[in-house]
């Protein structure tokens, strides 16, 4: 028994590292595309620009939920499911999007009124074709993440990056203001979708009740909670553009952009193999707890320095990259980058209980999310930006330990074991911020050299983080580096 467990680790390890690497190339071909033609429309658009496009986001951001209706998470998810009930899920998930689209243009006009915005209203009946869109692609991408194939799954995530950062650059080159950046996103869309379902063609059949009622049972769970957890996490640009109006959360947006990207785009290279894997695994705990484990210390090792030091050196990192007309960005910015760490690993834990088939429970959080968090970033705004950025931090660490106390009992993980993966991040965070903060004590008489101060910071941070990192854990890389060599002869895991 232990040899065919010690076989099926070493096979699925084979499998996750060949489908990081196929992530990781795809996702930093794009990421640097995707990063120049954030900085050049930025430069050609106005805050306003951006403004406008997120009171037209945060409707698609919540129907995009109903457009799906969890059809490809059942896919993924429930195991067995044979080729009538796909074909049925998939006729389905055309009903959900046809259904959602209906939504998105009776809502256009009462959307605009709410921000008074007129331009808001045509700018979501024209986003709604991405509905469309999302209905037919929801069965074959579930299928391509179900089957593990991590190949096409990343190819599909470049093209639509790549033609998605092409046609918005282009359209606001062209003088399209903020309709540049609805045609990039729907021209990235469509060919991604173009390429699923060219590679997995679902034939369609009408759904009866019999063959649909366990997934649609599950996806309902999975839309109410990421239907709410939508809701509550868009409440934040709802309250700025509402309250504090467009050019504030064209900057609000823009630290969001700023956080999360670097962070979540290096942190999406794991949470899109580790979903699929879990769901592999989901009757293995002992799997589970070892996965789970590595993953933490992976994402810590790597997250946990970006995020703080992006807090750290806010002001010159928007001086120098977006300019001085982005300046009221930074407040928000320092708070919202801490909070992206943390909201990687409330994905990474909410992808075990899904797994688990705990989507009840992650349903009933989500729901207690909806009302308080909302409520949070309304009072926040009567003191700014920073403090909307900052009730995500003090709100993120709230939720997150339900759920992880939840994941501890299920899969029998010990507290000791899961705080020793974060140590050597922890650590080697703790000492780089102290540093951090020292140097710019002494760089405020230079306040006028903007590169500098930051080339400096930067360096100062990676030469502490990556030095205690060595002094104190090089044990821990070793491990990793004999996990990766016995990759290549099919041996030990770690």
């Amino acid at each position: 028994m232990k040899t065919e467990q010690q076989e099926s680790a070493s096979s699925l390890d084979r499998t996750f590292i060949g489908g990081l690497a196929w992530t990781a190339g795809s996702k930093w071909v794009a990421q640097g595309l995707t990063w120049l033609s954030v900085l050049i429309v930025a430069r050609l658009l106005s805050p306003g620009d951006f403004g406008l496009v997120e009171m037209a986001g945060t409707f698609f951001v919540i129907a995009n939920v109903l457009a799906e209706f969890g059809v490809g998470g059942a896919v993924v998810q429930i195991r067995g499911l044979d080729e009538e009930a796909l074909a049925q899920l998939n006729t389905l998930s055309i009903f959900f999007a046809t259904a959602t689209f209906g939504i998105a243009l009776l809502s256009a006009h009462p959307i605009a009124a709410f921000f008074r915005a007129p331009e808001v209203e045509t700018l979501v009946a024209v986003n709604s074709i991405v509905f469309f869109i999302i209905g037919f692609q929801a069965v074959p991408s579930g299928i391509l993440r179900r089957d593990l194939d991590y190949r096409r799954i990343s190819i599909a995530e470049a093209v639509q990056s790549v033609v998605q950062a092409v046609g918005t650059v282009v359209a606001a080159w062209l003088g399209m203001a903020y309709w540049a950046l609805v045609i990039g996103q729907l021209l990235g869309r469509l060919c991604s979708a173009g390429l699923v379902m060219a590679w997995v063609r679902t034939p369609f059949r009408w759904p009866t009740l019999a063959v649909v009622r366990v997934p649609l049972r599950f996806g309902y769970h999975i839309s109410v909670a990421n239907l709410s957890g939508t809701i509550s996490s868009m409440s934040d640009a709802v309250v700025v553009g509402r309250r504090l109006g467009d050019i504030l959360l064209g900057h609000y947006r823009m630290a969001l952009t700023l956080a999360y990207a670097p962070i979540d785009k290096v942190g999406s290279l794991i949470m899109r193999v580790t979903g699929p894997l879990f769901a592999r695994i989901q009757s293995d705990h002992a799997m589970m707890r070892r996965y789970f484990l590595i993953f933490t210390e992976s994402l810590a090792l790597v997250v946990f320095p970006m995020s703080i030091g992006i807090a750290l050196v806010a002001p010159e990192l928007v001086a120098v990259v977006l300019g001085p007309k982005w300046q009221a960005s930074v407040g928000a910015l320092r708070f919202l980058s801490l909070f992206c760490g943390i909201r990687l690993f409330a994905i990474l834990i909410s992808q075990i209980l899904i797994a688990l088939h705990r989507t009840a429970f992650t349903m009933k959080l989500s729901l207690i999310a909806l009302v308080v968090m909302p409520l949070a970033f309304w009072f926040a705004a009567d003191w700014g930006l920073a403090a909307v950025g900052a009730s995500w931090l003090s709100l993120g660490l709230i939720s997150v330990l339900p759920s992880y106390l939840r994941v501890v009992r299920d899969i029998d993980l010990r507290h000791r074991d899961f705080l020793n993966a974060l140590l050597p991040s922890v650590i080697a965070c703790t000492i780089m911020g102290i540093g951090g903060y020292l140097l710019r004590t002494r760089l405020d008489a230079f306040a006028d050299k903007v590169w500098q101060n930051l080339a400096v910071q930067v360096a100062l941070g990676v030469i502490l983080y990556s030095g205690v990192l060595l002094l104190f854990f090089r044990s821990r890389f070793k491990r990793y580096a004999h996990f990766a060599r016995s990759l290549r002869g099919g041996g030990a895991s770690l």
